[in-house]
């Protein structure tokens, strides 16, 4: 079966849930054990429901799903009005059985187009400073490093664990688009 990439719908929720936490488990060393999973159904369930358009082509905010032989392999969640010229991803996830697919690439491709598509010229994410594999994969693919900002101060002690305080920054990349 052919490789395809869409738009989620609510009733995705669970399995994009799934894809999210399976895909950060790399991210368990510099984590409190309480927090784990990266994300769950109802905030999933909360973003994509956020999205006024019925029509999932018109959607300016949702994930976008690589779903391989019939099952969710990868995705990304995608905010096209992050900013009046930006658009926003993250949380960009690939089970580990699906990993070395190139379903990441497919995804980066599929929000670099509908980021020109919605007539805006930069893709922004941000990543942990400590996942240094992700900068250079981000990098490799043409993001810039712009700067960095300290990690929410309120949620911190509940996410990262203590000696890793000092350590845990977001590094903000962004990308320009030919619109």
């Amino acid at each position: 079966m052919p490789i395809e990439i869409r738009p989620a719908e609510l009733e995705d929720v669970d399995a994009i849930v799934a894809v999210v936490n399976d895909a950060y488990q790399d991210a368990h060393y510099f984590k409190n054990p309480d927090a784990f999973d990266r994300t769950n159904a109802a905030e999933v369930r909360d973003f994509l429901s956020s999205e006024i358009s019925q029509d999932p082509a018109e959607r300016r905010r949702t994930f976008y799903c690589v779903w391989d032989d019939s099952e969710l392999a990868a995705c990304v969640q995608f905010d096209g009005d992050y900013s009046d010229q930006e658009t926003y991803f993250g949380m960009l996830s690939v089970k580990s059985s699906h990993q070395g697919r190139g379903h990441a690439k497919r995804l980066l491709h599929k929000i670099e187009c509908r980021t020109a598509e919605l007539g805006k010229t930069t893709l922004t994410c941000a990543v942990v400073s400590i996942q240094g594999h992700l900068m250079r994969m981000y990098s490799s693919k043409g993001f810039k490093i712009i700067d960095c900002s300290e990690w929410p101060v309120d949620s911190k002690p509940f996410v990262v664990r203590s000696d890793y305080f000092e350590l845990v920054k977001f590094v903000n990349m962004k990308k320009a688009i030919a619109a």
